[in-house]
């Protein structure tokens, strides 16, 4: 249910239809992401210097809406908002924004968001600690390096005795297990010193632990062993990411489903809600219509109330419109809003899915609207019903006359978007029928002067399959002064047109349709 809503503040949440033009751009945001609707907070009201007007919104996008925005608040060098990333920011028509109420499927995506944020952070966390272990291991492969390059002391006189023993030429000898021993002989045999250039084998442990260190083995084995300790963690690690990230995918997918679960369940409150009212759809021509809206309005006001003190109605009355812009203030646009006035009631729009026409919902006159659906809610009650495919096929075969008729007058046939309206027009009659019970049609103009190549001559499909009967039709019948008002000819009105029956209340038959004289 969308509420008509003029006094916007700062900091409200709303939501909006994804526009297809931007002030700014020649694209703006790029149409589904299977969303039809954006959502956000008003962070600017106002004029703004790159187009005119002072009503202007300025909306930082929020939830699942985040990133499909033009800017990040600043346009054309001028900052309207901050605290706004890239392509999270955009400037909307006041006319096309509605506030938002939290509901249950907002609740349950910022939870989703909560959870993610956990997430991150725990998987931060785990960074750190790797990278402490790291740190540790680096360290300890410092202490060993720093072993190797000779961080110990050594005595004078060890240092004089590896010089000699790395000076010593020597040939090669095996030991007595029939390995090569490294050393001369002397230090094999064990014979004593008699020489400048040997060295008494009471040396070789000192040697061997030069060669070969016990504290640089340690080292080496302990980083082995942290090493080995490192790969376990970041294995187990892994595995409880992985873990967490099936938990999290099922989650999402729940969620997922429980979102279409709660849009199926919108779209059913606002079915709901438009069955407490009793429709009224006025159908007549558009902006060719020249006559002056006010009189054709109270025309059609007085005989309203005329139709429902005969035939009263329990529930509350609501004018159905199909979102006709008021842009040239004049033709049914121009009607419907003035009769909804007059009765004192408010009005209900069926605008075409953006699928079919991208700028139907943006363009609709929202003035005084209380209850929105859309051209796909409608067709699929129908097609429940078992319906929509007949009326279809009778719309289709209604267009082929039509085309046929064009032909022999040498005109074009109808063009492609002539059939969408017709099946609005006639799909919102029957599907509010089907979903209030009843309906009431009024007409601009008599029957008769309805021309038959225009796309208000559709409402004889509803006539041919009985969506419509003639008790529900309000005719379009003026008196005589009201016909003069609305720039008619006094002789040709029914009145003069027909000559009275002497019975009072008789039915005659004329061009206006069935008039009853009194």
């Amino acid at each position: 249910m969308t509420l008509n809503t003029n006094n916007l503040q700062i900091n409200d949440k709303v939501t909006f239809e994804n526009p297809t033009k931007s002030p700014l751009t020649t694209s703006f945001l790029t149409a589904n992401t299977n969303n039809t609707f954006l959502q956000g907070e008003v962070v600017f009201l106002g004029s703004v210097s790159f187009a005119s007007g002072d009503d202007w919104v300025g909306i930082r996008l929020t939830g699942d809406s985040v990133g499909h925005g033009t800017s990040d608040g600043t346009v054309q060098g001028v900052q309207y908002f901050d605290q706004c990333d890239a392509n999270n920011g955009v400037f909307v028509r006041k006319q096309t924004v509605r506030p938002r109420a939290m509901n249950r499927l907002d609740e349950l995506r910022m939870k989703k968001e909560m959870e993610e944020l956990s997430l991150k952070r725990e998987f931060s966390r785990h960074s750190n600690s790797n990278y402490s272990v790291a740190t540790s291991s680096n360290d300890d492969e410092a202490s060993v390096s720093s072993f190797v390059s000779g961080g110990s002391t050594r005595s004078r006189l060890e240092e004089i005795r590896r010089r000699r023993l790395a000076t010593t030429t020597t040939r090669p000898m095996t030991s007595p297990a029939g390995g090569y021993s490294g050393l001369p002989p002397k230090h094999i045999t064990g014979t004593s010193n008699k020489g400048n250039d040997t060295i008494n084998t009471d040396d070789v442990p000192i040697a061997q632990s030069l060669l070969s260190p016990p504290s640089m083995n340690n080292n080496a084995k302990k980083f082995g062993n942290m090493n080995e300790q490192i790969q376990t963690t970041l294995i187990t690690l892994t595995e409880q990411m992985q873990n967490k990230i099936k938990i999290l995918s099922a989650q999402m997918k729940s969620k997922e489903e429980e979102n279409v679960v709660l849009q199926l369940s919108l779209q059913n409150v606002t079915v709901l809600a438009l069955s407490n009212y009793h429709p009224i759809v006025i159908e007549g021509m558009a902006c060719d219509d020249t006559r002056d809206p006010v009189d054709v309005a109270q025309i059609i006001h007085s005989q309203l109330l005329e139709h429902f003190e005969r035939a009263p109605v329990a529930k509350p009355k609501l004018i159905i419109i199909t979102g006709e812009p008021n842009d040239e203030g004049k033709g049914i646009a121009a009607i419907t809003p003035l009769v909804a006035n007059m009765l004192e009631v408010s009005r209900g729009l069926v605008y075409l899915n953006t699928d079919i026409d991208e700028n139907h919902y943006q363009n609709a006159d929202w003035d005084n609207v209380v209850i929105d659906v859309s051209f796909g809610q409608m067709r699929d009650i129908l097609e429940a019903e078992g319906t929509m495919e007949e009326l279809e096929e009778e719309v289709d075969n209604q267009i082929l006359d039509m085309n046929q008729k064009r032909l022999l007058k040498n005109e074009q046939p109808c063009s492609s978007c002539f059939r969408k309206h017709a099946l609005l027009q006639e799909v919102t009659k029957a599907a509010c029928k089907h979903i209030c019970g009843d309906l009431t049609v009024a007409h601009t103009q008599p029957k008769s002067e309805i021309c038959e190549l225009s796309l208000t001559n559709f409402y004889k499909v509803g006539e041919k399959l009985g969506i419509v009967g003639e008790d529900q039709i309000v005719s379009y019948v003026p008196t005589a002064e009201q016909f003069r008002a609305t720039g008619g000819e006094s002789n040709s009105h029914p009145q003069f047109a027909t000559k009275k029956s002497q019975l009072n209340g008789t039915k005659k038959e004329n061009r206006y349709g069935t008039v009853v004289l009194r």
